[in-house]
């Protein structure tokens, strides 16, 4: 099976390090982010499997779409 890489994208290190701790149980690879422009910037370095993100956050969140 390939590597699943899975970014967090979340302000609040609590629920990082427990979708970390849930995850790499799985055999995800998780990469976190603590802002929307942190996640922004590794999701197009990184082109993750998936994204988790939390809606609200300070400065760039969730709510709005890339590009609007």
């Amino acid at each position: 099976m390939s590597e699943v890489t899975v970014l967090v994208v979340d302000d609040d290190h609590l629920h990082c390090r427990m979708v970390r701790d849930i995850l790499e149980v799985i055999g995800y690879t998780i990469v976190e982010a603590l802002d929307g422009t942190e996640g922004l910037a590794k999701a197009e370095a990184l082109h993750p499997h998936a994204i988790l993100l939390d809606l609200l956050m300070p400065a760039l969140t969730g709510t709005r779409s890339v590009g609007a």
